[in-house]
């Protein structure tokens, strides 16, 4: 009789979409579709809860939404943001964000972010990765929403390796493939990968991620947003 090892499933699995077809796959088989990985509970759960305190009051007194203009009107993005520089040589060489607050990061951020390197750095031994900057975005409800996109910032170098750390509410992260295929390939333009991302959850976008692949966080209608007891 032939035997397999179990995988354990979360009650918030990764669910993949491709050529028109759903299927759920255990977390370990996230980084053979995508250029990403998923942790489940990477910081110790007071420092998580305490973080999320934290970080909601500032966004409610000091973060805001983007603003730009656009044929002479005003428009803003769907979210509040806000930025924490964890490197103090890169925020000096950076441009000024005049529309995203600047804030101090606390004992706890910087924690977060030690714990996260550490992490990261055991996933990918002589891997060299030191977080630098931290951008907050608060989803006030289902329709607070990022489109799809990819992170460009000089100040982040070429290839950067970005961690999305989730505090709170549950909301999908989804990832797509945008880059052109070689003719007679097989292709993977049209996979999605949705990632469900409770409290205290984090997603590792590896080095090429952001030149081959999209993200977003979408809208989604409120009674469909896994709610936290604090946010």
């Amino acid at each position: 009789m032939a035997a397999w090892p179990l995988q354990r499933m979360w009650s918030h699995p990764v669910v993949v979409r491709e050529q028109g077809r759903e299927r759920v796959v255990p977390d370990a088989e996230l980084p053979s579709l995508a250029p990403a990985t998923l942790l489940r509970r990477p910081l110790p759960p007071a420092l998580a809860d305490a973080l999320l305190e934290e970080l909601l009051a500032e966004s409610k007194t000091s973060w805001k939404p983007s603003a730009w203009m656009v044929y002479g009107q005003r428009r803003t993005t769907p979210r509040a943001s806000g930025v924490y520089w964890l490197d103090e040589a890169k925020e000096a060489r950076s441009s000024p964000q005049a529309s995203r607050p600047i804030g101090v990061p606390s004992v706890a951020l910087r924690e977060a972010a030690r714990l996260l390197q550490s992490l990261v750095e055991g996933l990918r031994p002589g891997a060299s990765w030191t977080p630098s900057l931290v951008l907050g975005n608060r989803y006030e409800g289902g329709a607070d929403c990022v489109g799809w996109h990819s992170d460009f910032l000089n100040v982040l170098g070429p290839r950067p390796v970005i961690v999305g750390l989730s505090l709170g509410a549950t909301r999908p992260f989804r990832l797509r493939r945008v880059a052109h295929e070689e003719p007679n390939t097989a292709s993977t333009s049209a996979r999605t990968v949705s990632i469900p991302m409770p409290h205290n959850s984090a997603v590792v976008m590896w080095d090429d991620c952001q030149e081959e692949w999209q993200h977003a966080v979408l809208k989604q209608a409120d009674s469909s947003v896994g709610r936290h007891p604090v946010a």
